[in-house]
């Protein structure tokens, strides 16, 4: 009621069936003779496995004489055994085999296992992925882009090339540079109401706002009498232990507008907009008035920068410049900080410093391509609260000298 068997493995079964029967009924006369299982012939197996009735004689000429019982004749298991165990019946043992060895490559091409031809045991060939002690993936699959380049070739890298990792040309440029000193384009004068109305009434001094006398909050302040608020202090502590903590000078957004104020309200209402009479008393105090300009370097200290020279403004790079660029390029909320602190300097009698900060930060942006995506701001705002004519009009034109020179290397 089973599967049928294929042929060969067929014969395989009744052979060993019939083989078992006949040692089952060998004569301990024969065991004690000391025949061994290879010596038995097949007329003591055919002996061993004869049916009570007489079969029809044997008729085929492969079967020798010798091999069959007295009577001359064969039972039909006899016949199956002949022709399975012996391979008697017109299949040699060579064609057996090989029969057997084609079943079996057959089951390898579906289980992976290793036929008898190959000398193996049924375990997977060396090419199949799941022996563990066969080759590995690479080498079994294939993976020429792993392969070392044969004799007098090119590696997969070489082959399929690669600008960017080739060296330049005589006379050229690599890819880096290239890229660096793509173009450069200089924003045009800002058509947003706001902004420009914002720095023009600045530049007028706020033609419409009115001195307020009782309000001190910003003298007292600078006068490091009074602390700044929230999470604030005195402006002697906030110089001393805030400077180069960039950390908590970036998250902390309350603290900008005490250290510039300027005659615009801010985002922190504890604070207070700065007032006429204010800025006269604090710049006739020299202590007051040196903390203004100490209050903007420690700022340029946290934008990557150093004031070379008080007294005509000149800017450099600071030590860490490198990391407070990247910081500064991508943090534009410093933006509107950097506007505010221009306005307070230049309330604070400090307006020759606007122009050189102005003009450090185009020559960052636009030929050394570090600061570049400060140069909107720097155009529209930055350039625009210098209240001098002639200065703005000076540093345009500069800029766009430096753009057009940073074009033709480009090209």
């Amino acid at each position: 009621g089973g599967v049928p068997l294929p042929l060969p493995v067929y014969n395989v079964y009744v052979m060993a069936t019939v083989k078992a029967d006949a040692t089952a009924n060998s004569t301990p006369k024969q065991q004690d003779a000391g025949e061994s299982h290879e010596a038995t012939t097949d007329k003591d197996e055919m002996e061993g496995s004869k049916s009570g009735s007489e079969a029809e004689p044997c008729s085929d000429p492969n079967i020798d004489d010798s091999d069959s019982m007295d009577t001359g004749t064969h039972s039909q298991t006899d016949q199956i055994m002949a022709e399975g165990g012996t391979g008697q019946t017109g299949l040699n043992a060579d064609q057996t085999m090989a029969e057997e060895e084609t079943d079996q490559a057959g089951l390898n091409a579906a289980g992976g296992s290793t036929s008898t031809a190959e000398g193996g045991t049924g375990r997977p060939s060396a090419g199949y992925r799941g022996d563990n002690s066969s080759s590995s993936g690479d080498e079994s699959w294939g993976r020429p882009w792993k392969e070392e380049p044969k004799a007098g070739g090119r590696s997969h890298d070489e082959s399929w090339g690669r600008p960017w990792k080739e060296e330049p040309k005589a006379g050229g440029r690599s890819h880096d540079q290239k890229k660096a000193k793509k173009k450069i384009r200089i924003p045009k004068p800002s058509s947003r109401w706001w902004s420009s109305s914002d720095t023009a009434e600045y530049r007028q001094g706020y033609p419409r706002k009115r001195d307020n006398p009782r309000l001190n909050v910003n003298y007292e302040f600078y006068m490091n009498k009074k602390q700044s608020f929230p999470q604030g202090d005195y402006i002697d502590k906030i110089h001393k232990e805030w400077w180069g903590d960039y950390h908590f000078l970036e998250g902390h957004h309350g603290y900008i507008q005490w250290l510039f104020p300027i005659r615009e309200s801010g985002m922190n209402f504890y604070s207070q907009e700065l007032q006429l009479h204010e800025i006269e008393k604090i710049c006739k105090n020299p202590e007051a008035h040196g903390r203004v300009l100490k209050s903007y370097e420690m700022m340029l200290d946290f934008y990557g920068m150093r004031l070379k020279d008080s007294k005509t403004g000149e800017i450099e790079r600071a030590e860490n410049w490198k990391n407070r660029f990247q910081h500064l390029n991508r943090s534009m909320h410093n933006y509107l900080r950097i506007t505010r602190i221009l306005k307070c300097l230049g309330e604070f009698q400090y307006e020759h410093l606007k122009a050189p900060f102005v003009k450090f930060v185009l020559w960052e942006a636009i030929v050394e391509g570090t600061l570049t995506r400060t140069l909107e701001s720097c155009m529209n705002y930055w350039l625009e609260v210098i209240r001098s004519d002639e200065k703005r009009a000076e540093l345009r034109k500069w800029a766009e000298q430096l753009a057009e020179g940073s074009d033709s290397e480009a090209s």
